[in-house]
């Protein structure tokens, strides 16, 4: 399988290797399987997969989400993932 392309405004260090779509932890909960991606940093770029053709920047803390949703000039819902 080929590496997927990283956009070149895209800082390798903010790259996530983990596959964050349908993780549970241990006892099968979904929120808490998402737990270490939201003591990581406020934001990291998922790469383009199979779920998602596009790739995806995720942020992690509430008041950058809140600041994204607000802000129509600079996001968008364009290409929407959704969630599991």
């Amino acid at each position: 399988m080929q590496a997927p392309k990283i956009p070149d405004h895209v800082p390798a260090d903010l790259v996530s290797k983990e596959i964050w779509y349908g993780r549970k932890d241990s006892l099968g909960d979904p929120n808490a399987g998402l737990l270490p991606f939201f003591q990581g940093p406020r934001v990291f770029y998922v790469p383009a997969n199979n779920r998602n053709p596009y790739g995806t920047w995720v942020l992690t803390r509430f008041d950058d989400i809140r600041s994204a949703f607000m802000d129509t000039e600079h996001f968008t819902s364009e290409h929407i993932a959704g969630f599991n």
